[in-house]
C-alpha cells in the first residue's frame, strides 16, 4: 500500500471518534466560480467540503450519539476552514454534514459509498449495459443520473447528456 492510500485510510478512520487535534483530509469546492446561473444573490455562496468516510464510523451509534458526533465534526471542520481562511466561520449562514451513514440511509448506497454504488473497475472498455448506456427496459425512459455511468456530479452531468442525446435520437424525424 502506498503512502497516499495509507493516509486516506487513516483519515477515514478519524471520524470513528470525536474530533481531536487532527482533521481528515478534505477537498473544498467553491461552486461560485462556475457560471451556473443558480446564484443570483451576490451575498450568498455555496461551499462544498468533501472527505473520505466509512459507514463503520457511524452505524453502531444511536441517533443521539450520531447527531452529537456528526455535529462535533461539522464544527471542527468549519473551525479548520476558518483557521485557513479567517472569517469564514462567521460568514456561515447554514451548514450541513452528510456522512457515510447519511448516504447509506437516504440513498441505500453500499457501505455509504458517496458515488452511489460499489464501483468495480471493468475488465475492459465498458460497452453498453448499465455503465455504458442511459437506456432502461421502459421504452422512452432513460436514466439521467450518476447511476447511468460514472459516479458523482461529473457522472450525473454525463448521464444527463447521454440521456438527452438518446431522447433526441428517438424523436421522430
Amino acid at each position: 500500500m502506498d503512502d497516499r492510500a495509507s493516509g486516506r485510510q487513516a483519515g477515514a478512520g478519524l471520524l470513528a471518534t470525536d474530533p481531536g487535534e487532527r482533521l481528515p483530509a478534505i477537498v473544498v469546492c467553491d461552486h461560485n466560480h462556475i457560471d451556473s446561473g443558480i446564484h443570483t444573490d451576490g451575498d450568498l455562496y455555496t461551499l462544498d467540503v468533501a472527505g473520505v468516510d466509512r459507514l463503520a464510523n457511524w452505524q453502531h451509534l444511536d441517533e443521539t450519539a450520531y447527531r452529537r458526533r456528526s455535529h462535533a465534526w461539522l464544527e471542527a471542520i468549519v473551525a479548520g476552514l476558518d483557521a485557513e481562511w479567517p472569517g469564514l466561520a462567521g460568514a456561515v449562514v447554514e451548514q450541513h454534514i452528510a456522512t457515510a451513514r447519511t448516504m447509506h440511509e437516504y440513498l441505500n448506497t453500499p457501505e455509504g459509498a458517496v458515488y452511489g454504488w460499489d464501483y468495480r473497475v471493468p475488465d475492459g472498455i465498458p460497452r453498453g449495459g448499465p455503465l455504458g448506456s442511459p437506456a432502461t427496459s421502459v421504452d422512452g425512459l432513460w436514466l439521467a443520473s450518476s447511476y447511468s455511468g460514472m459516479g458523482g456530479f461529473t457522472g450525473a452531468m454525463g448521464g444527463g447528456t447521454a440521456a438527452a442525446r438518446a431522447a433526441m435520437a428517438a424523436l421522430p424525424s
